[in-house]
């Protein structure tokens, strides 16, 4: 260990002050990383802050860390990695780029060792369902046969680092669709849903405005993919005939509706008619961008499934390969940095959260509820990162406070 004075390592996720918010993967993704991992003496210094404070980070964007630079050590990294002049603070956005920063500078990575609960995978699902509205780990059964230790997945063959780092990417851009989708896009989760979580998370007014930018970025996310009723998609959501026909199905609801809007109401009969038609036409066509949302989110578990059985066909064939064939999760017994962002996703869109629409809930436990259970594998094993939250309410005081230290100071 480099003998240098280590700083307080200040990561700030979306959260009401004292837990992590159940709506933003990333946030509950690097927890439970540093969850999984072997901090050393590194724990003392490493805090979380999950307050939703999103006003100190220069693009707004959370989690955000953040380290005041007391080292040889770290201002050599802020300056190679960011390009910051300013030596007096190191600040990292991402998920991503937060866990390279643990793994390739402070040697912190996911640990077969830190692992103290076993699973009994048999009674994975029930136990889960049976948790669906308690906090991330609660309640959790602890009796069980196995346990996350028999391979560590961060092997130094190229090979493998480059598979990682294509699912982190394929990951990153999907799941983050699918999610969206789910919270934000989808009108009856987000009106009766998404929108109530926001004033435990920021003071008000703010709550308003941060909803509205949500959602309006999740819509311009998923519009490309044809998961909105807008026009500007390109099918790029499956590579199915069924996906293509909604296509022309809504574009010939919409057309429809359009026209019905338009019409000049003769009297109160016929507005009342027009009107039925019209909410007739919008539950079919929230129906079908729903189906759209299914079709691409069952592609995209196909292809993990895929992938997963091609490794384990070449690692039949190659004895020196580094995936363990019977592993728990893709290459081995332990979740990749990738997975765990996978994972958090899955548990907001089926498990952390009671969506009034759960028609993702209930396609996945249906078709791939595989993917499911291993979320307790991970919750099992994450515990530690608890130790780890400051509790530290987020107020417009905070708020003006931290603005003045960090962009005019």
């Amino acid at each position: 260990m480099n003998k240098f004075r280590k700083p307080i390592i200040e990561i700030y996720v979306w959260g009401d002050g004292t837990q992590v918010a159940e709506f933003d993967a990333e946030s509950i993704a690097i927890c439970w990383f540093l969850g999984l991992c072997n901090l050393y003496d590194y724990r003392n210094f490493i805090k979380i802050i999950p307050n939703s404070n999103y006003f100190i980070s220069p693009n707004g964007k959370l989690p955000f860390l953040k380290i005041d630079n007391s080292s040889q050590f770290f201002r050599d990294y802020n300056n190679i990695a960011s390009g910051n002049t300013n030596n007096d603070l190191i600040q990292i956005q991402g998920y991503k780029n937060i866990v390279n920063f643990f793994e390739n500078n402070l040697n912190i990575s996911i640990n077969p060792k830190n692992s103290s609960n076993n699973i009994n995978n048999n009674n994975t699902n029930n136990d889960i369902n049976n948790n669906n509205n308690s906090d991330m780990n609660n309640n959790m059964n602890n009796d069980s046969q196995n346990d996350i230790t028999n391979l560590n997945p961060n092997s130094d063959s190229i090979e493998y680092k480059i598979l990682q780092d294509g699912l982190t990417e394929y990951v990153v851009e999907y799941c983050n669709i699918i999610t969206n989708y789910c919270l934000f896009v989808n009108k009856e989760n987000y009106e009766q849903f998404t929108r109530k979580l926001f004033p435990n998370y920021l003071p008000f007014p703010l709550q308003y405005n941060s909803t509205i930018e949500f959602r309006n970025n999740a819509i311009k996310i998923c519009e490309s993919y044809g998961l909105t009723d807008s026009n500007n998609h390109n099918n790029n959501s499956s590579g199915n005939n069924t996906n293509n026909d909604n296509g022309t199905e809504l574009d010939e609801i919409k057309l429809i509706e359009n026209n019905l809007k338009n019409l000049p109401v003769l009297n109160h009969n016929h507005k009342t008619s027009v009107t039925n038609q019209i909410s007739e036409l919008v539950n079919r066509k929230n129906y079908l961008i729903n189906l759209n949302c299914i079709h691409f989110t069952d592609d995209f578990y196909y292809q993990l499934t895929k992938f997963k059985k091609e490794l384990k066909i070449n690692s039949n064939s190659n004895s020196n390969s580094n995936t363990n064939v019977n592993s728990k999760f893709i290459f081995s017994d332990l979740p990749t940095t990738a997975e765990i962002l996978l994972y958090s996703n899955l548990y907001i869109q089926t498990i952390k959260n009671d969506l009034p629409n759960k028609f993702m809930k209930i396609f996945i436990e249906e078709k791939y509820n595989d993917f499911i259970k291993r979320i307790k594998l991970i919750l099992n094993n994450c515990n530690n990162y608890h130790d780890l939250i400051i509790v530290k309410k987020l107020n417009l005081n905070l708020i003006i406070k931290d603005l003045i230290n960090y962009y005019i100071l």
